[in-house]
């Protein structure tokens, strides 16, 4: 990257928004570090624009089998075929997904790929977040501001430390911060002999202080029932604040609001299924969406 000048491209690839928040937490952090980006769909970003730029930096969901959001498609197959080669640049992938699909992340993963077969070089490893993004994002986040920062000084990314850690986002965004309202309206849309179930959903936002706009988007954060975590803790035979290494809140919050507790993992699985001798289990087990017959777990 010699001789040329500190240009940054900050691109996203969303399904649902989060990738999307990710990306504009990212641009806030930098705002406070003194470095000017905007975050774009990468299907707003011509290839090209890579070739003057020093730095690009990504967050990406992926969709479906293993798929590129519908705002990221276009720029994959553009980057995806005969392009020219990025030696000059250095680059960061955030990746979302959800590690119960076979293709976990898939589409940051290929991302991450290409552009390393295209010589561009890491401005730090490819994170992959399962399920809940905020924290580990930001955290993310504040890395790769470090490490920009200190790029486009030429210092070390110690030096931009403070900056990052001691200055809040001017942003008042509050999308990520959890609202209780109450359903007024749940109407089903399909008819009954559809296999599939649309809902309408109407929201009193009443004395919340939100203000709908079009194009905004909610995400319901469901809760495990509480008689299935008491079991769970006394199954295990521990208490609701009982301590987790590697996380801030402790397993009775764990198990009510972050942790799937209903439907058996993958890795779950596969265990069951290896010490287990009845072979209709084990095909059970190892197709997904059947049933396995019987009491087996």
């Amino acid at each position: 990257m010699a001789g040329r000048q500190f240009s940054l491209i900050v691109g996203y690839g969303t399904d649902m928004g989060n990738a999307e928040d990710a990306a504009m937490t990212l641009t806030e952090l930098l705002g406070t570090a003194g470095i000017e980006a905007e975050a774009i769909e990468l299907n707003q970003i011509d290839v090209g624009d890579l070739q003057t730029a020093t730095h690009f930096v990504v967050v990406t969901s992926t969709f479906g089998d293993g798929e590129f959001p519908d705002n990221a498609t276009l720029f994959w197959e553009a980057i995806s075929g005969e392009t020219e080669r990025l030696e000059h640049l250095s680059f960061a992938v955030l990746a979302l997904g959800d590690s119960s699909y076979d293709l976990f992340c898939n589409a940051g993963k290929l991302l991450d790929e290409r552009l390393e077969e295209l010589g561009a070089t890491r401005l730090t490893e490819r994170v992959d977040i399962d399920g809940f993004y905020e924290e580990p994002a930001k955290a993310w986040s504040t890395d790769v501001v470090k490490l920009l920062a200190a790029e486009q000084s030429g210092s070390t990314p110690t030096a931009v430390v403070t900056v990052i850690e001691d200055t809040e986002p001017t942003s008042t965004r509050e999308r990520n911060h959890p609202v209780d309202v109450r359903l007024v309206v749940n109407r089903r849309l399909t008819a009954d002999a559809s296999d599939k179930e649309v809902r309408h959903y109407e929201l009193d936002l009443a004395n919340t202080g939100i203000t709908y706009t079009a194009g905004d988007s909610i995400a319901v954060h469901a809760t495990n029932d509480p008689v299935l975590v008491e079991a769970v803790l006394a199954q295990l035979g521990v208490g609701a604040d009982y301590p987790v290494v590697g996380h801030d809140e402790p397993l009775g919050v764990l198990l009510t609001n972050s942790l799937e507790i209903r439907t058996p993992s993958r890795a779950l699985k596969a265990l069951v299924a290896s010490r287990t001798n009845d072979e209709q289990a084990i095909a059970a087990l190892n197709s997904d969406g059947a049933t396995v017959p019987g009491s087996w777990l």
